[in-house]
């Protein structure tokens, strides 16, 4: 028989075979094409149980082998009950060949036996190539119907839901046979083909080895099964393919092959990773052979970093790259010291940019650093070796600290969390602790919040596994540090004694050898405790000492960080402990210094505690970061940093405790996560207490009393919250309280009886009551009339004294008002009154503290009190009788109420009347003089609690109101219930009622009358008739009299608070002393506090009385940049941003004093304004931000802010402009912003809207929009800062932008640009020969006398003077601003005219059109040498290849040939014709051109300097709105010809040739006009002509033509 050979494709076992590779192939075909179903699976049931019922050889028999073939052939029409027959007897076969196979190759070899094993060889290969050829086309089906499941599920919804028939209705996809799960007959491949894989191939094919086609078919069948997914979740499956893969790699030499294979996996299938690694690990433990997982690893890295990098930037791949990092990741936790030994292939990419590689390196070290250099039992010491390892782990040490500096986030963020396992594996060496933590400090100031909440845990767990102790406070250890450093220095010998370190170097050496023998032996763990030998009695260092003898284990490996550990916090624990130098005897013995154990002990002592001292004070450094970072926006920073917070007070980390006070804020935050971890976090540091620290009822109210203690007004506030959620989660019990109040009782027996510690009880006092009223205000009903007694005792003692007590007293019962109005304290009410009206009018509290606890008392009368008006009228009268109970201070009051127009005097109790009066309050001198010392503080109390009553009197009106309105819908409700009823049960009601009820007629009415009633009410609160109004009156009156208010600082405040305060209750009042007010708050002498209680009551004003407020809007705005003090700035910020934000108060128009504060100088007030135009970009309308609709505004004020430095512009600026998003406002704001440029001539201006361009988002739009708007700033690119912009703008988007329309743009811009720098300098070159040609005519008529003297013959035939050549010249140059095309006509009559007659005529002409028609010039003589000077100076400003557009009007260079730069902005003088048109003969038109030009001839001679008359200079200095065409006749001139420029810009913008650009006279008929530049050599000529005495240029006839543009 034949021996099969397996094929490379099933395919060739049908083909024809004339060379005879293949001895056993098809020779019978079977075609199934068109059989029936059931012919198929009668075929395949007949051959299940052949195979079944014969010897599993009988699968080379040439019937049954092509029946087999035929059959898998058309597999897909094969029932799925038949496919698992044949799939059970297949395997089932070859498990039984298999166990043939070995019985065979046990048995002695013979020639029979020779030919069974051909036999069973043959046997064996057929059933390994039919399984795997079954095993690809079920898999290929699998996978078809599975991409074919959401089509066919979205197909089945569209259908029922009637919209999948018709034409839209697709080819039926493939699905599963029923009956058939490849998934769950898979694995019974697998399985079999793993086991049969076990038996002795090399044996079976002797002596050659096993069949290469064999190999590749079994590799093929494990490989798909690795590719299913299912493999990841089935260990059975996974463990088989891995058996196959194994085996062909390591036992059958097909390593490369499998290798290959591997490498392929992993870079297809992202769930492949943990599948190959566990491969690796099998292949390691089962063969012990590690080149399956050197080869996988050697592929992995030999792979181009370029190649990682596309996988990595490719958004569809979903393994690639990523799959490589979690494999390398998986394989460094299975095989660490494989990889360790392999390392170095993969530290090359971490120079890649593909950052998920780096990711899983930076981890996979992690893992190695933990795991990869421990030894393992039995391996023998090496030394080299373990050297070797020691430097690698050393490296791998240092890179891991080198990848926190990597640019992705995601890899610093995993170089973090590998240093947090280390730290929780207590596997960082010491040498490396501080270094880490301070690593970890550093990155609290990450930019991802990704790597500050992995620096937070790190700290964390750093904190948690420290080996140092449980208590970290920097005092502890550096007191026991310097006790030990001096017994080390008197133990050192005495020629070392002053030697700095020599004890360090000692203990480097002992921890580099004990890192030695750590990485030959294993390690043990270490105890989280202060490393030392032996506890030392009497410090507090000796705690755990016991457990902490092997030092030279604990402290290994260090290498070369052993310097850092030894020396440097060394260095660090001197600065601390500062010890005293003294001059040391010789050396001592351990025992006489009071030390129990060896040198070496003591300096390992040392070493630790000097390390637990720079640990401690780092963690101590990092509280002013985690403090903002409790104010992070990412609620990841703010939890992680709760949690941090929460371990550093366990560990009693200095600076803890300040840090979880301010924490307590953050109980209002708005995410709901951070609201319930800060309540936890609280709960279990101030109640419950953490796992071995667990706290009692009585240590819990301790630990609230201490939380309050010293707290904020802040603090206290947000504590209240916090005590608030304690109670409505249980946290708080009532057994809490009932230990607070015993607290509280203590401390106050112990101030009333003076005790020691009085100070300490008097604080406690204070904070218990303080967290009781807190607690008063969410379960009232836990408090008893037995502790209102105690409160009342507590709060209004006279033998304890205190303000904040008395306040926290009549804050409990203000709170408990619900028990009051209940009955539950009828019995003592009466106390209850008394005590509060004693604080008002018999305290005896401070004068300065007293204030505050009256504000409370009024306002708790007014909550408890049935009729508050009497009490309060009563204590009003009292207090007023003892104010003006001074006759002298009685007078004054009432003649400052005369003043005010109060007639009478209001009545006052208890005035003396035969008290002698003590004359005005001023006296003759205009002093202030105080009768009595008591009255300013009695005046004081007075206004304050007279105030204070109007202002609540308010208030209880408001809550009257609204409790009847609240029972009047009440009793309508239970009146519509009862109607309900009623008609429910047949009774009818009245038609009237039942209509008004309807339409709520009464319900209307009856709310317009309690409203009515309500303003009555309000309006009699200052009635001259109610005992308030005569005293408002007064106090208006004595804020009025500025010698009053400067009498005392007390007084000045209690009555510009009431009066604030009555202005709040009453609008009349309001509006009759807003004018004082606001004069109050612009002036300097008064306080800051002042002004600031001023501001806020301005804000109060605003939103009560908006319309009374509105004409002072922009005083109100006044203090933000108007006062030179902080707090009042800062609050009137925060009454603005409360007022705009509420929409209380219109913000345009004012906006930019807002603004400025972007840039204040504190970084509070900067502060809040960045939170406000934060806010207000939120208040979008329709998608449109309000700050876009502010920005021109703000621009505009800004601009013309001179205070503003151009840096603070910027920065304010560049924070309002990062809030334009939107192209569309971007593009908007651009277009305007370039009209700007127009409508200014302002050069700071300029720069500003530059600036403001570069900070837009620049769309496509945009960017078109820009160069559209060229025109409105060509005149403005003369600037170079302006140009900067501009240009750096087209180049930002030329760099950034690919699309082909842009780019056509960027260059036509780039185009018009080279145009416009090309234009300028022409300009400046022409404007430089005017100049030259100037100092030349200057320089000739300077040495006139002597020409004349030289060449008086010739001048007298000349018939002229030189100063007449001279009028020539200043003629041309002084017609400015005109664009002249001359055409040369011939005139017979001037042909044989001379120089000297033509320049005469010229002059004379000039002279007598000058003073027949003045107006046709352009200003006096000194306008035009003011222009002419500033044009003059503007020319040496101009940036080079980049000048203003056209031709600049700078005639004064070229007539009188000065230097002076001419003016950025130049003025515009007012527009005058450039020449009248009439029908006049061409000689008349030429003398009166001629003559208007002539005007500026003397201001020419005498080196002045002029602008161009007859033309309406543009702004930008680019000549007049019309051209001017001249006729000129014939000349023997020779010049060059050109065209004059005419520019294509919109009125008023055009190009015209001035005075320097005049042009020169074409010598041939018809020629054009020359080009700029032409008035040069015309110069030239007209200045040798004066010297040479030749024929002149100078036309005899010009016809000028003066065209309106």
């Amino acid at each position: 028989m034949d021996e099969f050979i397996v094929p490379a494709d099933p395919g060739e076992l049908f083909k024809d075979d004339s060379d005879g590779a293949l001895p056993l192939k098809v020779v019978n075909l079977t075609d199934l094409s068109e059989a029936s179903p059931e012919e198929i699976g009668e075929l395949a049931e007949g051959l299940s149980f052949v195979l079944c019922d014969n010897d599993p050889l009988c699968i080379v028999e040439q019937d049954n082998f092509d029946q087999l073939c035929s059959l898998l052939r058309c597999f897909r029409r094969v029932d799925g009950s038949k496919r698992r027959q044949l799939v059970d007897s297949l395997c089932s076969s070859l498990t039984c060949l298999t166990a043939w196979i070995d019985r065979l190759l046990a048995s002695p070899a013979d020639t029979e036996q020779r030919e069974a094993v051909i036999l069973h060889r043959s046997a064996f290969k057929a059933y390994v190539f039919f399984l795997q050829w079954l095993a690809e086309q079920a898999s290929r089906e699998s996978r078809a119907a599975e991409a074919a499941q959401p089509a066919d599920s979205s197909a089945s919804s569209a259908a029922a839901s009637g919209r999948g028939g018709g034409r839209g209705r697709r080819k039926a996809a493939p699905q599963e046979v029923a009956g058939w799960q490849w998934a769950e007959q898979f694995p019974k491949v697998v399985k079999s083909v793993a086991q049969a894989l076990n038996a002795d191939l090399r044996a079976l094919f002797r002596p050659n080895r096993p069949e290469e086609g064999l190999m590749q078919k079994a590799i093929q069948l494990a490989t798909a099964a690795l590719e299913s997914p299912a493999a990841a979740k089935d260990e059975h499956l996974a463990g088989n393919a891995a058996h196959i893969l194994g085996v062909c790699a390591l036992k059958y030499d097909q390593l490369e092959v499998v290798t290959s294979m591997l490498a392929e996996l992993l870079a297809k299938y992202d769930h492949t990773p943990e599948l190959v690694a566990e491969l690796l690990r099998y292949s390691v433990a089962t063969w012990d052979d590690t080149r399956l997982a050197a080869g996988v690893i050697g592929e992995v890295a030999a792979v181009d970093p370029s190649e990682y990098e596309r996988q990595q930037k490719a958004t569809g791949e979903k393994a690639g790259v990523r799959s490589v990092a979690g494999f390398v990741e998986a394989l460094a936790q299975r095989l660490p010291r494989i990889l360790a030994q392999q390392i170095s292939l993969l530290l090359p990419h971490l120079g890649g940019e593909a950052h998920s590689l780096r990711c899983g390196i930076v981890t996979a070290i992690g893992c190695l650093l933990h795991k990869g250099f421990e030894s393992t039992p039995g391996e023998t010491a090496d030394a080299q070796g373990a050297e070797a390892r020691l430097r690698t782990k050393q490296h791998l040490l240092d890179v891991l600290c080198e990848r926190i500096r990597d640019q992705t986030s995601y890899v610093r963020k995993d170089v973090l969390q590998t240093w947090q396992m280390l730290a929780a594996a207590n596997a960082i060496p010491l040498g490396h602790w501080q270094h880490v933590t301070d690593m970890a400090i550093g990155r609290l100031e990450d930019k991802s919040s990704l790597v500050r909440k992995e620096a937070l845990r790190v700290l964390n767990s750093l904190l948690v596994n420290n080996p140092f102790g449980p208590r970290l406070a920097v005092d502890r250890y550096a007191s026991s540090l310097q006790e030990h450093r001096a017994m080390l220095e008197l133990l050192m010998p005495a020629d070392v004694a002053g030697e700095e370190g020599a004890w360090a170097e000692v203990q480097i050496e002992q921890e580099a050898a004990g890192g030695q023998a750590a990485a030959g032996g294993s390690e043990p763990p270490r105890a989280p405790a202060v490393v030392v030998v032996k506890p030392e009695p009497g410090t507090e260092a000796g705690a755990g000492e016991e457990d902490e003898r092997e030092e030279d284990q604990e402290m290994a490996p260090v290498e070369e960080g052993g310097e850092e550990e030894g020396e440097e916090p060394a260095g660090q624990a001197e600065e601390a402990a500062a010890p005293v130098q003294e001059a040391r005897p010789a050396a001592r013995t351990p025992a006489e210094v009071g030390w129990d154990g060896t040198l070496e002990e003591l300096q390992a002592l040392v070493a630790s505690l000097a390390m637990a001292v720079e640990f401690a004070q780092a963690l101590t450094g990092a509280m002013a970061l985690l403090t903002q970072l409790l104010a992070s926006s990412t609620a990841s920073d703010v939890q992680e940093s709760i949690a941090l917070l929460l371990t550093c007070k366990q560990f009693a980390v200095d600076g803890s405790a300040e840090a979880i006070r301010k924490m307590l804020p953050l109980v209002f935050s708005r995410e709901q996560a951070v609201k319930t971890h800060i309540v936890e976090a609280l709960d279990q540091l101030y109640i419950t207490g953490w796992a071995g620290n667990m706290f009692s009822s009585e240590q819990a109210a301790r630990n609230l009393i201490e939380l309050a203690t010293g707290a904020t007004l802040g603090e206290l506030g947000a504590l209240e919250e916090v005590v608030k959620e304690f109670l409505g989660k249980g946290f708080l019990t009532p057994v809490m309280l009932h230990e607070m109040w015993g607290i509280a009782d203590k401390a106050y027996e112990a101030v009333a009886r003076g005790a020691a510690q009085a100070d300490r009880a008097h604080k406690d006092l204070r904070a218990a009551l303080a967290v009781l009223s807190m607690a008063a205000g969410t379960q009232p009903q836990a408090f008893n009339k037995p502790h209102l007694l105690s409160l009342l005792r507590y709060g209004f003692s006279s033998r304890c004294p205190d303000a904040l007590i008395t306040k926290h007293a009549c804050t409990a019962l203000l709170r408990l008002a619900d028990n009051f109005h209940t009955g539950a304290y009828d019995e003592i009410l009466d106390k209850v009154y008394a005590a509060l009206t004693r604080t008002l009018i018999a305290s005896p509290l401070p004068e300065a503290s007293w204030f505050s606890a009256a504000e409370s008392a009024v306002a708790a009368i007014y909550v408890l009190h049935r009729a508050p008006e009497q009490l309060s009228m009563a204590v009003l009268r009292h207090l007023a009788g003892r104010a003006f109970n001074s006759r002298g201070v009685q007078a004054a009051v009432a003649a400052a109420a005369a003043e005010a127009g109060v007639e009478g005097e209001p009545e006052v109790e208890g005035a003396d009347p035969t008290m002698p009066s003590l004359g005005a309050a001023g006296g003759s001198s205009g002093g202030c003089r105080q009768p009595h010392a008591y009255s300013a503080s009695l005046l004081s109390r007075f206004f304050f609690v007279l105030g204070h009553v109007a202002l609540q009197h308010l208030v209880y009106i408001e809550r009257m109101t609204k409790a009847v309105r609240r029972s009047r819908h009440e009793a309508e409700k239970r009146a519509a219930e009862e109607r309900s009823e009623q008609m429910a049960s047949g009774c009818s009601q009245p038609e009237n009622e039942d209509i008004n009820a309807q339409l709520g007629v009464g319900s209307v009415a009856a709310d317009a009358e309690l409203d009515a009633m309500k303003e009555a009410s309000e309006a009699q609160i200052l009635a001259m008739t109610n005992l308030l109004g005569p005293y408002a009156r007064v106090v208006s009156a004595v804020c009025h009299r500025p010698v009053l208010l400067s009498c005392s600082l007390q007084l000045r405040s209690s009555a510009l608070l009431a009066l604030t305060k009555l202005m709040v209750v009453d609008a009349s009042f309001c509006e009759a002393n807003l004018q004082l007010l606001f004069t109050l708050l612009s002036k300097r002498s008064i306080e800051a506090g002042l002004r600031s209680n001023l501001v806020i009551a301005v804000g109060d004003l605003a939103l009560r009385f908006p319309n009374l407020l509105e004409p002072w809007t922009e005083v109100i705005y006044q203090p933000l940049t108007g006062d030179n003090d902080t707090s009042v700035r800062k609050n009137a910020m925060m009454v603005l941003t409360h007022l705009i934000l509420n929409d209380m108060m219109k913000v345009k128009g004012h906006i930019a004093k807002m603004a400025v504060c972007l840039d204040d100088e504190d970084k509070r007030v900067s502060a809040l304004a960045r939170l406000f135009f934060h806010e207000l970009a939120k208040k979008e309308y329709k998608g449109t931000s309000p700050i876009y609709n502010l920005l021109p505004d703000i621009l505009s004020n800004l601009s013309k802010e001179s205070s503003l430095s151009k840096a603070q512009f910027q920065s304010i600026m560049e924070q309002l402009l990062a809030y334009i998003k939107k192209d569309k406002q971007g593009d908007s704001l651009i277009e305007k912003l370039c009209q700007r440029y127009a409508a200014t001539e302002d050069p700071h201006q300029w720069h500003n809207i530059s600036f403001c361009l570069t900070q837009l988002p620049m769309s496509d739009k945009g960017l078109k929009k820009l160069c559209e708007s060229f025109k409105l700033y060509r005149h403005a690119l003369h600037d170079e800062e302006v140009a900067a912009a501009i240009t750096g703008i087209f180049a930002k988007a030329k760099k950034g932008s690919a699309k082909a329309d842009v780019k056509a743009l960027i260059e036509d811009f780039e185009l018009r640009l080279t145009d416009f720098a090309a234009e300028r300098a022409e300009e400046e070159r022409t404007d430089e020969a005017a100049r030259q040609h100037a100092e030349r005519c200057r320089g000739g008529r300077d040495g006139q006398g002597e020409a004349a003297a030289g060449e008086g013959d010739e001048s007298a035939s000349l018939g002229g003077t030189p100063a007449d050549s001279d009028l020539v010249s200043d003629v041309c140059n002084q017609v400015a601003g005109l664009d002249i095309n001359a055409e040369v006509k011939p005139d017979p009559d001037a042909v044989g005219a001379t120089a000297a007659d033509t320049c005469m005529e010229a002059a004379h002409s000039a002279q007598q059109e000058e003073e027949e028609d003045d107006d046709a010039v352009s200003g006096s003589e000194e306008d035009q040498e003011e222009q002419g000077g500033e044009a003059a100076e503007a020319e040496q400003s101009l940036p080079a290849g980049l000048r203003r557009g056209g031709a600049a009007p700078a005639n004064s260079a070229a007539s009188a040939g000065g230097t002076a730069p001419r003016p950025a902005a130049p003025r515009r003088p007012a527009a005058q014709p450039a020449a009248q048109p009439d029908s006049e003969s061409e000689e008349s038109e030429s003398e009166g051109s001629e003559g208007e030009d002539s005007s500026s001839s003397e201001s020419a001679d005498s080196g002045e300097e002029g602008t161009a008359p007859n033309a309406s200079r543009h702004p930008t200095g680019r000549g007049p709105a019309r051209r001017t065409k001249a006729v000129v006749p014939d000349s023997d001139s020779e010049s060059d010809g050109g065209e004059s420029d005419e520019s294509d810009g919109e009125p008023g913008d055009e190009n015209v040739s001035t005075a320097a650009n005049l042009p020169a006279v074409k010598s041939r008929k018809g020629a054009a006009a020359p080009k700029r530049g032409a008035a040069t050599s015309q110069s030239r000529r007209t200045a040798a002509g004066r010297r040479s005495g030749a024929a002149s240029v100078v036309p005899a006839k010009v016809k000028v033509k003066v065209e309106p543009q």
